[in-house]
């Protein structure tokens, strides 16, 4: 049997959304989704303008001086040129996108991050069993137990908590798909009924696909024991749960290896610190340096066009101003009196 319904090797597909997950004392469950009868990837998605001719901008007094004798004019800041709005709306692109892409490289596909610091669980407070996975399907998940056991006793190995997979088509006194809650109390029960101790962790696959045509539900679900809930805290059963729902959906993944890379990756994943603030900050300072720097170059344009144009100005004025319109009129022309 493989996951989807008949395939072998896990190779159907299947497509659903997956509903709210809910926690409860030890436990942890991801909500169940409706599926088609194959298996796919599962996903959990008039302009106008205008210009006002004539305005020249904010009129501000200057003095000039001809002859010696000071005189003022009123200059005109220019509105920006087509250059200077290029630069400007260049480079708040250039800023969106950059932030964009550090957001996007930050994310990871929403994966949840390990920002807490375990340690192993002690081996006193997990005594190993031998029986490692129950499976109750009408067709057979588990055939080679050693690729499945192997990414099991590596998760054991590296948290100190011995893992112990459950996987059913049907729960007891549930009609149908079980809610969040019902699945949990039913992996506390088995946890009651097979562990000797509180080290121990149950996790639970939930697939009905072997006794439903048409649409099926699937779902995962776990649950700590007092002992294990220091390794196993909500944020590393949401990660577990997220590793299982990732390759449930892997098709070239067959049901042993999908759940052993899944719960294998999931230990080494829990007991490494993601190094997610200074992350954070190199982006925040590459992404400010970036603004400050632009921020400068657009100045420097503007500033400098600013300048050209109040001196083309000036040139212009002081070239166009009639020579004997001076206040201080011609000497020679005054003194030999001439029209």
């Amino acid at each position: 049997m493989s996951r989807g319904g008949g395939h072998s090797g896990g190779s159907s597909s299947h497509g659903g959304g997956s509903s709210h997950m809910h926690s409860s004392s030890g436990g942890h469950s991801r909500g169940y989704s409706s599926s088609s009868s194959t298996r796919s990837s599962h996903t959990s998605r008039a302009s106008h303008g205008g210009s006002r001719s004539g305005w020249r901008g904010r009129p501000y007094t200057r003095t000039y001086y001809r002859h010696g004798v000071p005189y003022t004019r009123t200059v005109y800041t220019r509105p920006l040129g087509c250059v200077s709005v290029f630069i400007i709306c260049f480079t708040l692109l250039f800023i969106f996108m950059l932030a964009r892409g550090c957001s996007s490289s930050g994310s990871a596909d929403a994966e949840p991050r390990s920002t807490l610091e375990r340690h192993p669980l002690s081996a006193s407070a997990c005594g190993e069993i031998d029986v490692w996975y129950e499976e109750h399907m009408s067709d057979r998940w588990i055939n080679n137990t050693s690729v499945l056991k192997q990414g099991l006793e590596h998760f054991y190995d590296v948290t100190g908590v011995q893992p112990y997979v459950v996987i059913v088509e049907s729960i007891p006194d549930v009609n149908g798909c079980p809610t969040d809650s019902e699945f949990t109390n039913y992996l506390k029960d088995v946890y009651d009924d097979v562990m000797p101790d509180g080290g121990h962790l149950v996790i639970g696959i939930f697939d009905n696909s072997g006794v439903v045509s048409g649409d099926y539900d699937w779902g995962f679900g776990c649950y700590a024991g007092k002992d294990a809930e220091t390794v196993m805290d909500p944020e590393a059963r949401e990660i577990l749960l997220d590793h299982l729902e990732r390759y449930y959906t892997d098709d070239s993944l067959t049901d042993e290896a999908f759940l052993a890379r899944a719960i294998s990756e999931t230990g080494d994943k829990i007991m490494t610190v993601d190094k997610v603030q200074s992350s954070n900050v190199k982006t925040i300072v590459i992404v400010l340096s970036c603004v400050a720097v632009v921020a400068l170059v657009v100045w420097f344009v503007i500033r400098r066009k600013k300048l050209r144009v109040e001196q083309a100005e000036a040139d212009a004025e002081i070239l166009g101003k009639d020579l004997g319109s001076s206040s201080d009129g011609d000497p020679l022309k005054d003194k030999y009196n001439v029209p």
